[in-house]
């Protein structure tokens, strides 16, 4: 029991990570190149979310699956060092408990139009990305009924590319003005 809280909370800690870093590579960017590098840390983690099982799948298929959780903790551990490494020590920006800092989302929403516009079209994408997802699941189940893993894998590298290549676009295009294309060619900021 004590392993399996110990990894638990080693898995929490480190769940955090992507809503750490992409606010963070947004504010070591800048002004200029915010969206491209927002952009391009949300391609890695989707790319990363979207392919984590199929590679996991191929990686089973060649070994077993005890490997590819060794394989998914070497690369974890890998990374923590490199980030710690690499990204600079940063002062925090405000000076807020953390009760305030919640405070401020809420008045924050309640007086910007445009981040409630925003915030909505993030909510609705991403409603979109888990709708697909599922669909996507489906149609992988279905396929390796057919045609076995190696065409789960094809299909799960294939929408994972698309889906890559669509946040590698829509990065910049989130950032332009109020009035401008936000978030897709279909919305509007009012």
């Amino acid at each position: 029991m004590a392993v399996l809280l110990g990894t638990a909370a080693t898995i929490g800690l480190g769940s955090a990570v992507a809503q750490v870093l992409v606010p963070l590579a947004a504010t070591l960017a800048g002004p200029a190149d915010r969206g491209r590098v927002v952009g391009t840390v949300m391609t890695g983690l989707l790319l990363g979310i979207l392919l984590a099982r199929t590679v996991a799948g191929g990686l089973a298929s060649l070994a077993d699956w005890r490997f590819v959780y060794v394989f998914a903790a070497v690369v974890t551990a890998a990374m923590a060092v490199v980030l710690r490494r690499e990204l600079p020590d940063l002062a925090p920006l405000v000076d807020l408990r953390y009760r305030d800092l919640l405070a401020s989302t809420v008045r924050l929403a309640a007086t910007q139009p445009l981040l409630r516009w925003r915030a909505l079209y993030g909510a609705l994408g991403f409603t979109c990305y888990f709708v697909g997802g599922g669909i996507g699941s489906a149609a992988a189940s279905a396929l390796f009924d057919v045609a076995g893993w190696r065409a789960v894998c094809a299909f799960g590298a294939a929408l994972g590319a698309a889906v890559v290549l669509m946040s590698a676009v829509e990065g910049p295009l989130g950032l332009r003005p109020a009035g401008a294309v936000t978030s897709s060619p279909e919305l509007q900021a009012p």
